[in-house]
């Protein structure tokens, strides 16, 4: 998570949404 915020903080917005879709992507594949 310390690597997601260093991003935002660093105006970083590919690696942001790069971040984003990797995280909705593992949380889809998470049984619920």
């Amino acid at each position: 998570m310390n690597n997601l915020r260093k991003a935002s903080e660093q105006g970083n917005p590919d690696l942001l949404e790069t971040a984003s879709k990797l995280f909705n992507y593992k949380k889809k594949d998470l049984p619920h």
